[in-house]
């Protein structure tokens, strides 16, 4: 189902109240459950984590009401019911966790994550007219072309690395494909389109997907490019939002600040600061969109602490 922007917003909204829901798109790992204090412990997760993304950990026999250690250095680490949440922080640094049975000791898991993205960079435009925009963000090159509103691509490539991410928009359904792997925001991840994602999303170009749609917008050279290309270059992003992002409500601000164009989310009203006309986000919206259609549906959306 295809729906406008600002309905999609208003549902993912109410979902978000109803446990259960708007849930479900993490990256699952069951956890051993061990067999004494000095078991050695189940490596859980080692390995990059995108700013602001969710681990969700289910644990294995040992019900609800098993109470349990909980420890990471910077990361939100916490319990609902049988499971364990644990979402990154959002500036770059290591972290270590760990979870711990509290009645025997016994470590039933630990990990070491690494939080890091390349840093904000100067956008740069090569062209831009009405229906086409090219340019350079910090190592990565990207193009997009929109056709009447309706019709739209998008690509990102680092020189040299052999990477290249394709987007396409046809009116009714966004897809985007990295190594081989398609995904269009629609459902659950299944195994190899989640390993993709996470490798997008960890990826040195994941910081233009996170910012090259939100610098663009307010630049005047784009102020007449077509709606369906600012939509092809904010769609990566957007997926890494529903699918890697457990609390987007403290994550969107955090990117939404780094960029060089203002948001309503954070103008203050006795300043003539210019808004960003083509990304649009305000403080009661879950994820910055655009005017153009949201091809998105809640199932299989990361979860924020309950």
């Amino acid at each position: 189902m295809l729906i406008l922007h600002r309905r999609a917003m208003r549902e993912a909204t109410l979902t978000a109240s109803a446990p259960g829901n708007f849930a479900l798109g993490l990256f699952f790992i069951a956890m051993a459950t061990g067999c004494g204090r000095d078991a050695e412990p189940v490596e859980a997760w080692s390995g990059p984590l995108y700013p602001g993304a969710g681990l969700q950990f289910e644990l294995d026999d040992r019900g609800a009401d098993n109470p349990f250690v909980l420890a990471a250095e910077f990361g939100d680490i916490y319990r609902d019911g049988g499971r364990v949440w644990y979402n990154a922080p959002l500036t770059p640094r290591q972290d270590t966790y760990s979870i711990a049975d509290a009645d025997s000791g016994e470590t039933l898991a630990a990990g070491t994550i690494t939080i890091d993205m390349l840093p904000v960079a100067d956008l740069e435009l090569l062209d831009a007219g009405s229906n086409d925009v090219s340019g350079r963000y910090g190592d990565v090159v990207f193009s997009a072309t929109g056709i009447e509103s309706t019709r739209g691509t998008a690509s990102f490539e680092m020189p040299g690395s052999g990477e290249t991410l394709t987007v396409s928009i046809d009116g009714t359904a966004a897809t985007l494909a990295w190594n081989g792997i398609s995904i269009d925001g629609f459902g659950a991840l299944i195994d190899a389109e989640r390993d993709a994602l996470r490798s997008l999303s960890t990826h040195p170009i994941a910081r233009a997907l996170t910012m090259v749609a939100l610098d663009l917008g307010c630049r005047d050279e784009a102020a007449s490019l077509d709606d369906a290309a600012i939509a092809a270059l904010l769609f990566p992003w957007q997926v890494i939002l529903k699918y890697e992002v457990a609390d987007r409500g403290r994550e969107i601000p955090h990117f939404l600040a780094e960029s060089s164009c203002s948001f309503s989310g954070f103008r203050e009203d006795d300043k003539d600061e210019p808004l960003n006309l083509a990304v649009l986000w305000d403080n009661s919206n879950p994820i910055p969109t655009t005017l153009f259609l949201f091809p998105f549906d809640g199932e299989g959306q990361a979860e924020a602490r309950p």
